[in-house]
């Protein structure tokens, strides 16, 4: 059970810009009038999966310090004197009079949880995955799902219908183009800066105790892995191959050991690997000491989704499983161990 209703309670009241009132005038001119508010003492912003209430909605509580996954998305009782909180791999958590119904923490997903919507007596709830895929609990009738349907744009958002007997799901809208920039690349073939059918593999340190077995199992992979690589320098080595025309129209990128990274940083991953066939992206596995890993893993499986090309490959859900694959530090592995062999055949898994 992934309920919680003792939490603690941070108190921060902090200024902040809101988004101002628009208008539209008759000659389609928007003017827009920036406004400051001051956050109530009922908001936790300060404290990550904390609600921030305003007006007559009140705080019930927030999420536990330590996550398995991040916040996605929250719905409130039919009074409001309660509401659930939902985490990316299906974990929930409920305050005030939300009843718990159940949820996917600890099941396998196929892709990360992104909304949940309640029925309209609060007796029960679905949970919408980024596939279109539905889980219901209580009272929540299962009226259809996008699961098995290929979808250009990941699922976003779930409400519920009068009554509780249906839903809408909501895909993402693309995201607009650049100024300037020109028509996307069409699907097939290759892009300019790429080699087609070509595999390049961009890591860490991790990555050089898979090398001999992603060659084996990779014919022709070029393995670019080197120690303490940091993120960006992995975007500025990407930008600088498709630049020379040396890039594998596949890439594999497995970086993270070494530093945090946030949504915009893999935005510019994605930019500089735009137009390739395949991007696939590795969980890290660190031990605990490494506080940074959840957050990578964690903007790893919500962008992954965004994007038709990218792929996931989780190696930290068989390494939870297989602590003996690792060294003393908790981090690197053999080369040519089970573990070097493991992470290996699943990246090729997902080619």
């Amino acid at each position: 059970m992934r309920s919680s209703r003792m939490v603690r309670l941070f108190v921060t009241p902090l200024a902040i810009s809101l988004f101002a009132i628009t208008t539209v005038t008759a000659s389609g001119v928007a003017s827009v009038a920036p406004r400051t508010a001051e956050l109530p003492h009922t908001a936790f912003p300060d404290f990550p999966g904390a609600p921030v209430a305003f007006g007559s909605a009140k705080g019930h509580g927030n999420a536990p310090g330590h996550l398995n996954a991040p916040i996605v998305g929250m719905a409130a009782t039919p009074n409001g004197d309660g509401y659930w909180l939902v985490a990316s791999d299906g974990g929930i958590f409920s305050f005030g009079n939300a009843g718990y119904h159940g949820s996917m923490g600890a099941r396998h997903l196929n892709a990360p949880i992104v909304g949940m919507a309640a029925t309209p007596n609060g007796d029960g709830y679905w949970l919408v995955a980024s596939d279109g895929g539905i889980f219901s609990f209580g009272n929540a009738g299962y009226h259809g799902s996008m699961a098995t349907s290929h979808l250009v744009n990941p699922i976003a958002a779930i409400a519920t219908g009068p009554g509780g007997n249906g839903y809408w799901l909501l895909p993402t809208s693309p995201p607009p183009p650049k100024p300037g920039a020109g028509p996307p690349p069409p699907a097939p073939g290759c892009s300019a800066g790429f080699v087609c059918g070509h595999t390049t593999a961009i890591g860490d340190s991790v990555m050089l105790d898979a090398e001999p077995d992603l060659q084996a199992d990779i014919p022709g992979i070029d393995v670019e892995a080197v120690v303490s690589r940091q993120w960006d320098d992995g975007v500025a080595l990407a930008q600088q191959m498709k630049a020379s025309g040396t890039l594998g129209s596949i890439v594999v990128i497995d970086l993270g050991t070494n530093g945090p990274v946030d949504a915009a940083q893999f935005q510019q991953m994605m930019s500089a690997l735009a137009g390739a066939s395949v991007v696939v992206f590795v969980t890290v596995h660190l031990p605990p000491s490494y506080s940074w890993w959840q957050s990578v893993n964690a903007t790893l499986e919500q962008g992954v989704p965004m994007y038709p090309n990218a792929r996931l490959a989780d190696f930290n859900l068989l390494a939870d499983a297989n602590p003996q694959w690792f060294g003393s530090d908790g981090v690197h592995m053999p080369i040519g161990g089970t573990g070097a062999q493991a992470m290996a055949s699943l990246i090729a898994s997902e080619i």
